[in-house]
């Protein structure tokens, strides 16, 4: 669907992945790396997606500033986590994660939409658009 001078890359932190993903996507490409340590030039990418990502990490102001070194200026970022607190009061409601007031295992950082906002603003650039499908909170930031 994509026009023939458009290529995509992805990434993956666990090596056992990549096959699966390769296999699902023949047409992107996959390199094992870390948010932290992306193995691309400075100002490489025009658009990056980071779904589901910054709630996981030690260090998302880290992940941010490594995003904004390989992505272009005036390049965009498309960032979604779940919008917390009502990702735990969600998980409650289905009986999920009880002894940890539905905070799912693996989330280290709770992101509410304000917080996000700021947060990537602070470390990247403005906030261009914000939506909330729910239960989570997407920003499109423009590298300034």
């Amino acid at each position: 669907m994509l026009p023939s001078n458009v290529a995509l890359e992805a990434s993956e932190y666990v090596a056992a992945l990549i096959p699966k993903a390769q296999e699902l996507n023949p047409n992107v490409t996959f390199r094992e790396e870390s948010v932290y340590e992306i193995k691309a030039d400075d100002n490489s990418y025009d658009l990056i997606f980071l779904l589901e990502v910054l709630e996981h990490l030690d260090y998302p102001d880290k992940a941010l500033q490594e995003i904004a070194r390989v992505l272009k200026p005036d390049g965009y970022l498309v960032l979604g986590v779940p919008r917390e607190p009502l990702w735990c009061c969600l998980n409650m409601a289905r009986g999920k994660y009880l002894t940890h007031f539905g905070n799912t295992p693996g989330h280290l950082n709770h992101w509410p939409s304000f917080a996000l906002k700021r947060f990537v603003g602070k470390h990247l650039g403005p906030v261009v658009e914000s939506r909330q499908p729910l239960p989570w909170t997407q920003v499109l930031a423009q590298k300034r």
